[in-house]
Formats: structure tokens, sequence, C-alpha cells
């Protein structure tokens, strides 16, 4: 979004919810103007308008919504760019199937998001040497509890602007193991 496309979602907030901006010095506005447009730069006007719009009418408490409830707002109206997680699991377990001998081209066929829950090939091909019991009992329940968390992360990750996206990735880098 740009600078004039910022304003103008600001200025439906203000019509919508004009106690919150009353008496609001200039200086304040334009501190407000470039944190929105700074932390909605990655994101279409008509997507964020769509945000304000939904939250808007369905809000009933009478302040404004906050940046991070228009993301989520957002989030919300975006289609899934993650696999459910039984879906994740559904694609680890065929993977694991075939990974006693094709653990590496198995692994490398996952989405990222699934290939950072398994871990690593070596992982897919421990999983094939395990019975199917023990995989589908103990395997599956600590899969789906890595991958929700992962999950989260990736959610949160996928609101960022593209610049903190950035920091938060060399941090992660940096991140000793533990």
């Amino acid at each position: 979004m740009n600078r004039n496309e910022t304003i103008q979602i600001l200025s439906t907030l203000k019509a919508a919810f004009p106690n919150a901006y009353k008496g609001m010095s200039r200086a304040d506005s334009e501190a407000m103007i470039a944190l929105w447009c700074r932390l909605f730069a990655d994101d279409e006007y008509a997507t964020v308008g769509r945000a304000v719009d939904a939250l808007i009418t369905t809000r009933e408490a009478g302040w404004t919504p906050s940046i991070g409830e228009v993301k989520s707002e957002i989030a919300k109206l975006k289609p899934a760019d993650f696999p459910s997680e039984d879906e994740a699991w559904l694609m680890a377990s065929k993977a694991c199937k075939n990974g006693y001998y094709h653990s590496e081209r198995e692994f490398a066929k996952l989405p990222p998001i699934v290939q950072e829950t398994v871990g690593s090939p070596n992982q897919l091909k421990e999983w094939a040497m395990m019975s199917e019991d023990e995989v589908r009992d103990r395997i599956s329940v600590r899969f789906k509890k890595a991958y929700r968390a992962r999950l989260e992360v990736g959610v949160r990750e996928s609101k960022l602007p593209s610049d903190l996206k950035a920091v938060s990735a060399l941090a992660d880098k940096l991140r000793l193991p533990s």
C-alpha cells in the first residue's frame, strides 16, 4: 500500500471511529500514517480495505482496530498458504513409506514447513524403519504437535512486512541450536 492508499484506509477508520482520532495533532497523524504505511507496505490496498470493512461491520467495541487486528483479519481473508495439520501428516507419512531407500528424494518433495517439522531426510529413514503402529501412535502425535508450533510461527511471520521477515530469518539463522 502506498501513502495515499494508507491515508484512505485511515480516513475510513476515522469516519467509523471518530472519537479515536479526536484531538490528534498533525505530528501524531503523520507518525500514524508513516507507521501504517511501513507495516502495510507489502499488502494490497483492496485487501486491507476488505479487512478494515470486515472489522468495522463486525466490531462491537467502540474503539478503532489495531494494526495487529487488521493483519489478523487479512490473514483470515487470504487463502491458506499452509497445509492443515492432518494434510501435513499425510504428506510426511507418505514420504515415510518410501523413505527407507529414497529418503532424500521424498524429503525434497515435501513443502518447506513440513520439511522443517520432519527435520531431515534421515528422520524419514528412521521413521520408515519403525513399525506402522509406532509411527501411527507415537510419531504422528509428536509430528502434529511440532507442526502446530511451526504453523503458528509461519502464520505470524506471514503477517510481518518484508523488512521484518528478513530480520526474523537472520535471527533464526544466528540462533544456537537448543
